[in-house]
């Protein structure tokens, strides 16, 4: 595989995940791609690989998607991923957790397992966490999972307007728990009355 290039839809195939979502990983930089002169990407086999291996990516052929609804959690804290795990899970909404240390990880899982709610920090090594919502969000194909942002920065200093447009709700660290569960709350319930029409 290493010397061989790829079209998008075979390396689709390969990774087990819609060409879309290659396209979103090979602008994001997490593919390295070329392109033809009629301006088609081409991406390097060694790249699919290195990606196969830095993410433990389930082999073509294995179901990764979770058959229940998911929260994936994106932040650089390990300490605040563990807090955030238990808090959800003592909720009880039966949720499948998922986390990922930064944007890219959080690409990645995101196009693999399309999660219902993204809970994201902002300030992250690699590919912080604007970088990867402006991503999502301009991926019609991604963009139906709940994004919510937990940030210590203070909101004075940021401007939350766009946000604000792509209807993500900001929650300031020390998090709110009690506001996070009903935005979860609010999320699952309007899914399950969309699936009930």
């Amino acid at each position: 595989m290493d010397k061989a290039i790829y079209s998008t839809t075979q390396a689709a195939k390969i990774l087990n995940v819609t060409a879309r979502t290659v396209q979103l990983w090979a602008d994001n930089g997490l593919l390295l791609v070329g392109k033809t002169p009629g301006g088609h990407r081409r991406i390097k086999g060694e790249s699919i690989q290195k990606l196969l291996q830095s993410m433990a990516v389930a082999p073509k052929g294995v179901p990764e998607q979770p058959s229940q609804k998911s929260v994936l959690i994106v932040d650089d804290d390990p300490e605040f991923q563990k807090m955030l795990c238990k808090i959800i899970q003592r909720w009880q909404f039966g949720l499948t957790i998922i986390t990922a240390n930064d944007g890219y990880q959080g690409l990645i899982k995101i196009g693999r397992l399309q999660p219902d709610i993204v809970l994201t920090d902002l300030n992250m090594p690699h590919m912080n966490g604007l970088h990867m919502i402006t991503a999502l969000k301009s991926s019609s194909e991604l963009k139906h999972s709940k994004i919510v942002v937990i940030t210590g920065l203070p909101l004075k200093t940021m401007d939350c307007k766009w946000l604000k447009d792509f209807d993500v709700p900001i929650l300031e660290k020390p998090v709110h728990f009690k506001t996070l569960k009903q935005i979860i709350k609010d999320t699952l319930g309007n899914e399950m009355k969309l699936n009930s029409n």
